[in-house]
């Protein structure tokens, strides 16, 4: 038992010198201990990460690179997820350790809190502020009512897609292209814009990622079951936020309950999202390249629909039809969780980093959360003018692999700096970070060099 919570002294403790308050000590929570179909109640942060993900990379820019250019990308998908989902465990080490969102563990670097709050909601806004999943979602509706082009699903692919497409697949994770019959991870006249865009959004995707770890507090994993969550606008009850996180002493007890909520790390990562992501990327690969000819351009309005307008012309207009409600679902469903993600994650940015607002409306952190979720929605409206939707996608997704590049050194520094010695990761996990870095490196590099 503790006596009750004890700060730090202020000015002292290394997690306080960019300017927030100081972790307060408390007691780890004992992690649940599930068995058989219990383990679906105790994952989450992942299922909710991919479902915000699946509209992008799956059903968009993926389908887009690999009809272009081949299956053999594929391998771009496989090293792309891998390195998230380590950033994913590493970004849920911090919250679990502390109770707060990785955003928060950024902002407690120098040189000040206020700056890294200030690029991480600019990079955030500069990734997903853009509407580009519900005017995908658009291009389907149409589809459904003029006939003319709509969006994918992979519940067919197994009637559809003959042997050497799957086998084409299976080996296009190891980059052999066996329509070809060679090697061919980077083809000739690669456009590199289009495949920066598809390793950072196999998966998730930059700041998708991130805001796991504020899913993972409201989840309650770790120290996040004491800094309170998000609640509901309308039916949801008062629930107090902590602006600020907590600390344990690694003992022999905490660290036994520290393995057990590792252990549900590992379960919601590995078992649910590397798993899942790689599903999702490969199964749609597999109904575009069936149904649309390799080295087409499915890019512009139509994107969403070229698989419902190939599906039509082989299988008929009712699955067509079938296909195009998917897409639209699928991608509408994909903005609702890219837009909530970023409200949340920038409400606790402000939640964070300012008193004035944590004292507005007598501290209700729901004032916050939909008065930013207002003022995203009129913005969304004024964005989806400015380019074609696949653009805004592109665009997207390159500043989220150029914020892995960030984030991911960010995060080793955060984890390896702050945290107790106990629970800092190991250096396999230390190295994985580095070579996202350089992974993610290298396609932006590529990316801006076709842009030059």
């Amino acid at each position: 038992m503790t006596a009750g919570p004890v700060a730090d002294p202020p000015n002292t403790a290394p997690e306080s010198r960019s300017g927030l308050d100081p972790w307060t000590r408390a007691e780890l929570p004992a992690p649940p201990v599930p068995k058989g179909l219990g383990w679906l109640g105790v994952v989450g942060p992942g299922v909710i990460v991919l479902g915000a993900s699946i509209g992008g990379g799956e059903f968009l820019l993926g389908p887009a690179a690999f009809v272009r250019h081949g299956l053999s990308l594929l391998w771009v998908t496989a090293v792309a997820i891998f390195l998230q989902t380590v950033f994913n465990t590493e970004l849920m080490r911090y919250t679990l350790a502390t109770g707060e969102p990785a955003f928060t563990g950024f902002m407690r670097t120098r040189p000040s809190a206020t700056l890294w709050a200030w690029v991480y909601a600019i990079l955030y806004f500069l990734q997903v502020g853009w509407p580009a999943w519900a005017a995908n979602a658009a291009g389907a509706a149409f589809f459904l009512f003029a006939r003319r082009l709509a969006g994918p699903a992979d519940a067919a692919a197994a009637v559809f897609v003959p042997p050497g497409t799957w086998l084409g697949a299976a080996v296009g994770f190891a980059g052999f292209d066996a329509a070809r019959g060679t090697f061919d991870p980077l083809p000739r006249g690669a456009d590199f814009f289009l495949l920066g865009a598809l390793a950072a959004y196999s998966g998730a995707g930059g700041v998708i990622n991130i805001v796991l770890s504020n899913w993972a507090r409201d989840k309650g994993y770790g120290m996040g079951g004491r800094a309170g969550y998000i609640p509901a606008a309308v039916g949801g009850r008062r629930v107090n936020l902590a602006h600020s996180g907590f600390t344990f002493t690694p003992d022999a007890e905490a660290m036994r309950r520290w393995r057990g909520w590792w252990r549900i790390v590992r379960a919601d990562q590995w078992g649910v999202f590397f798993a899942g992501a790689l599903l999702g990327m490969a199964l749609p690969a597999l109904l575009y390249v069936t149904f649309l000819p390799r080295g087409a351009d499915i890019r512009g309005l139509g994107i969403s629909a070229a698989l419902a307008e190939g599906v039509g012309a082989r299988a008929g207009s009712l699955l067509a039809g079938v296909v195009a409600f998917l897409g639209v679902w699928l991608l509408f469903k994909t903005q609702l969780d890219i837009l909530e993600g970023m409200v949340r994650a920038v409400t606790d940015i402000l939640w964070t980093g300012s008193r004035r607002l944590r004292g507005w409306r007598g501290g209700d952190v729901r004032a916050v959360y939909y008065a930013v979720l207002a003022a995203v929605v009129l913005w969304g409206v004024v964005a989806l003018r400015l380019a074609q939707p696949i653009v805004l996608l592109q665009v997207g997704a390159n500043v989220g692999g150029a914020i892995f590049i960030v984030a991911s050194l960010h995060l080793l520094y955060v984890n390896t700096r702050l945290l107790p010695p106990p629970l800092r990761p190991p250096r396999w996990r230390r190295a994985a970070l580095v070579g996202m870095a350089l992974f993610y490196g290298f396609f932006v590099a590529l990316s801006l060099r076709t842009l030059l």
